[in-house]
């Protein structure tokens, strides 16, 4: 794949953007994932990922949903596929609800409306610093819910560890229909088909994620990591940390402000 510059973060219509328009149930005062789409679209049809049956795939970081939503309505759409994707936005985003700004607006979020007149207030509540915290926290809730409610889309509110330790006690409840362990030499958990590391951007963290991440990585599998080239974030050694210790199981696809690689070998 070639090289994909990141053209900034965008503050458009809430649903539409320039290279796609989300359901109409969907609501997101901002824009950081679909300047992706092209990249995405040539990246699932050379892993001939879209339309298949019986795919899983796992996101970390689930803001609002952006992400998640387009996956289910292009990548995902063949029987039996589903998305796991966590986020700890209940326990991360603390929202000052006394602040004037946004206080009016509050309960109708908590009950799944999205308020349109935020929008043309848009910078001064963004200025204030609450607006990013309320509209992740309650705002996700509606986005995924028809997911969730046809068993496409499973949302985890919690950090990514605690994640991956249920995940790692637990996996047969949550896939009861699968058998994913398989022991021979090293223990494998092939669980996922695709994985989006877009979480925490502390470098000690994305290493965590990246290791955990590709232990459940079916083989063949692939993972995104978002930002890599992001301004201000310090998380790219942590990146870079993985790609050296996992060199001989991976094939780098492509490595620019988001890295694609591709798990060519198992432990």
């Amino acid at each position: 794949m070639k090289k994909i510059e990141f053209q900034g973060a965008q503050f458009p219509d809430l649903v539409k953007s320039k290279n796609y328009t989300y359901p109409e149930h969907f609501r997101s005062a901002w824009d950081d994932f679909t300047m992706h789409i092209p990249a995405w679209e040539e990246f699932f049809n050379v892993t001939k990922m879209k339309g298949q049956n019986d795919l899983r795939f796992l996101e970390l970081g689930t803001a609002q949903g952006r992400a998640t939503v387009w996956l289910l309505e292009n990548i995902l759409t063949g029987n039996n596929c589903k998305i796991y994707t966590v986020d700890a936005n209940t326990e991360t985003y603390a929202i000052n609800e006394g602040n004037s700004l946004i206080k009016p607006f509050v309960e109708k979020l908590k009950n799944g409306e999205f308020v349109d007149e935020i929008q043309p207030n848009l910078q001064k509540i963004l200025d204030s610093g609450d607006i990013d915290n309320i509209l992740v926290k309650y705002n996700v809730q509606n986005n995924l819910k028809p997911y969730v409610d046809t068993d496409r889309c499973v949302f985890f509110n919690m950090y990514t560890y605690p994640f991956f330790m249920k995940l790692l006690h637990h996996i047969n409840q949550i896939e009861p229909s699968k058998e994913v362990l398989h022991t021979e030499g090293e223990s494998s958990y092939a669980f996922f088909d695709f994985i989006y590391i877009d979480a925490s951007h502390s470098e000690e963290d994305v290493l965590s994620d990246a290791i955990l991440s590709f232990r459940f990585l079916k083989l063949g599998g692939t993972i995104i990591f978002d930002d890599y080239q992001c301004s201000g974030r310090n998380h790219h050694p942590g990146i870079d940390t993985f790609l050296e210790i996992h060199k001989e199981y991976l094939n780098i696809m492509s490595k620019g402000y988001q890295v694609y690689i591709q798990k060519i070998k198992d432990f």
